[in-house]
């Protein structure tokens, strides 16, 4: 059976700039995998990673975007557009993101970068809303 993560249709890369990485509550989980499909880059230079896929692995998320270490280094002053595919509590998502942040963990050949969401869906915005609560609320003791 094909996953959906295999079929994401091209779009158009855009950018919403409006976005501001502290309006949105991020919740910590653990390494979540999530495969990375390049679709754009904002040079010519990495124009022979478009359609490649890595893996990564989510160290946390918010409904603005995803906390994701990799083994890739990336030059993130360049536009970075790829489509992301992960499953969090049974649930798959498959959300375009553009790299705004990177770190380098020291003595380690791992990558840390922030990815924001660009145009999400309302029916995944809120998908993710509810498990961002339902994950709060079950590690306060709550839920």
């Amino acid at each position: 059976m094909k996953s959906k993560c295999d079929t994401i249709k091209p779009q158009k890369a855009t950018t919403n700039f409006n976005y501001n990485r502290r309006n949105y509550h991020r919740v910590n989980v653990n390494h979540i995998e999530c495969s990375i499909s390049f679709v754009d880059f904002g040079t010519n230079k990495l124009q022979a990673l478009v359609s490649k896929t890595v893996l990564g692995h989510i160290d946390d998320v918010s409904l603005g975007g995803i906390k994701l270490t990799a083994q890739i280094d990336l030059p993130v002053q360049y536009l970075i557009i790829s489509d992301l595919c992960f499953t969090l509590q049974s649930q798959e998502f498959n959300l375009r993101g553009e790299f705004v942040r990177k770190e380098t963990k020291k003595e380690s050949n791992y990558f840390v970068y922030g990815i924001k969401f660009l145009d999400m869906k309302k029916s995944d915005e809120n998908r993710l809303a509810a498990i961002i609560n339902e994950i709060e609320l079950s590690k306060r003791g709550i839920g």
